[in-house]
């Protein structure tokens, strides 16, 4: 059996970047994945942009919550609640990820058994390290 991976998703007024956040994890390469999308509160259009999106979603397992506005801990813990997967991953919805991205981490965790894996954080505009990794002690 393949890792669920849970990706937890929290989204505060990202009208404009929710669904290509949503659809770069709906493309992933791997696809044993748990989507949880938290809409905090948003007053802007977010609400239907996510549901209008997940109306393609691609995955067995998701949900959508959509709550007053709490903030970006409370939301994240109310993810964490309900997760069910062996490994999870914290998406900002003004983020989006590359098609293999899932894939790499989870290789990365599995091939160094490793808790808790990262990358670099990339400016997508010049595609330019903004925040490089550096190793875990």
């Amino acid at each position: 059996m393949e890792n669920l991976v849970s990706i937890v998703v929290t989204c505060y007024n990202h009208e404009k970047y929710i669904e290509q956040c949503l659809r770069s994890i709906f493309n992933q390469t791997y696809s044993n994945i748990e989507l949880i999308v938290i809409n905090d509160g948003s007053t802007d259009g977010s609400d239907s942009v996510i549901k209008r999106a997940l109306q393609e979603v691609p995955f067995e397992k998701y949900k959508y919550i959509s709550h007053s506005n709490k903030g970006l801990v409370v939301s994240r813990n109310i993810g964490l609640e309900i997760v069910t997967g062996d490994f999870l991953l914290f998406v900002d919805s003004d983020n989006y990820l590359k098609n293999n991205y899932v894939e790499s981490l989870l290789q990365t965790a599995l091939g160094h058994e490793s808790d808790i894996v990262y990358t670099n954080l990339i400016n997508p505009v010049n595609n330019t390290v903004v925040l490089e990794a550096s190793e875990f002690h």
